[in-house]
């Protein structure tokens, strides 16, 4: 009897657990529209985050926590970033409250990780699941789009549909690896289908052929061919960016896709790499710092629109030059040995497969999203995941 009355116990700590991590990542999800269109709920967000901050870093120095290496890493990241925009832009209120946001936002997964890694993974999914069935009701009700800004005429909730995919990658990433948890896979197989039907209705290329490769990779259980490793998907995005971005081999197979009728810019991309590429080379050091929109799309004027490098490295070369580089490429390492200690075991596995998808979105967007980011943080805490599921206690 006392036996059952602590795993009650047990059960209602963990289910309050999963609340309040919820509740302090909420305010750091906030939806595109909500920032750009709807004022007083944006200022609700901003409130809650600044409650979220001060919780999360008095429960740290309260316990008197000690941050992981990957955490530290992160906010050198972060604060390069603003510093470096600081120097050579200017104060941007906006600017610091993403960067505290984005820091905030992994500190939490990275603070209750070490000994709650499940409590984190499944409060982060039912934030996810949240926000993508709202996001696909609104692609029902507005299919030619929720409303329009200055650079895209139609976006929904969670934005331009090339930005689903930041927050379907790592939605249906962890709705796996709690599925191989649970055991149960209702609630991962309905989020598969609303993010492939979403894909459909938001004519997203880009957002279609994630979501194909990890529905496939997942079902056809591809994630668990000896070859699927995260060094190998490493070396597999470096042999690309070389390639495509850096050797421009595209542009040497333009005569043939123009016989073709074919365009082989990518949407403009490879006027846009061309471009940051002569940037970067004027000041490879300390980049240039976050510049305004207008600013950016006047550096390519072949392509609309393009207010960033559509790729994530010339990104942080740009913004941040060689010393943010180099920070980021050491968060990547890390995340990387993690994984790669675990290679054999299908919990890593399933998590290669969305960095897999992670990767091929480096190649051609410039995400500095959360989502992405907590996910990697998920990714190198692989360990704990994988204990866990070892031990595959009963959920109710």
């Amino acid at each position: 009897m006392e036996r059952i009355n602590k795993k009650i116990h047990q059960g209602i700590y963990e289910r309050r657990l999963v609340i309040l991590i919820f509740l302090l990542l909420l305010p750091h999800f906030e939806p595109i529209y909500f920032d750009e269109k709807v004022h007083i709920i944006d200022l609700i967000y901003n409130l809650g985050r600044v409650v979220s901050a001060v919780y999360i870093v008095c429960h740290v120095c309260f316990r008197k926590q000690k941050i992981s290496q990957i955490m530290i890493v992160f906010i050198l990241i972060q604060a390069w970033y603003f510093l470096d925009t600081l120097i050579q832009v200017d104060f941007s209120k906006r600017i610091l409250l993403n960067t505290v946001s984005m820091i905030i936002g992994c500190l939490i997964v990275d603070a209750y990780a070490d000994e709650h890694i499940m409590q984190v993974i499944e409060a982060q999914l039912l934030l996810y699941e949240i926000l993508i069935y709202l996001n696909f009701i609104t692609l029902l009700v507005f299919p030619k789009g929720l409303y329009a800004n200055e650079w895209q005429s139609e976006n929904w909730l969670l934005g331009f549909r090339n930005v689903f995919t930041f927050n379907f990658i790592p939605a249906m990433g962890l709705s796996m690896i709690w599925s191989e948890y649970t055991k149960k896979r209702g609630r991962m197989h309905a989020l598969i289908i609303v993010c492939c039907i979403s894909s459909l209705l938001g004519h997203s290329a880009t957002c279609k052929l994630v979501v194909l490769i990890l529905t496939a990779g997942y079902y056809l259980r591809i994630y668990r061919l000896r070859i699927f490793t995260a060094v190998n998907a490493t070396i597999g995005y470096i042999v690309f960016f070389m390639t495509f971005v850096v050797l421009r081999i595209l542009d040497y197979l333009a005569p043939l896709f123009h016989r073709l009728g074919r365009n082989v810019t990518l949407t403009g991309r490879t006027f846009i790499w061309a471009h940051t590429i002569e940037k970067i080379q004027e000041s490879p050091i300390i980049g240039y710092g976050q510049q305004s929109p207008e600013t950016r799309i006047a550096l390519v004027p072949e392509a609309y629109g393009a207010t960033h490098a559509h790729n994530f490295f010339l990104e942080h070369l740009y913004s941040g030059g060689v010393i943010q580089f180099v920070l980021v490429v050491l968060f990547l390492l890390l995340v990387i040995y993690h994984l790669q200690r675990y290679k054999k075991h299908e919990i890593a596995q399933l998590m290669v497969l969305a960095l897999v998808c992670i990767y091929f979105i480096y190649l051609v967007e410039a995400s500095f999203y959360l989502p992405l980011y907590s996910f990697l943080f998920i990714c190198a805490n692989v360990k704990r995941v994988y204990r866990k599921c070892e031990s595959r206690p009963a959920v109710t």
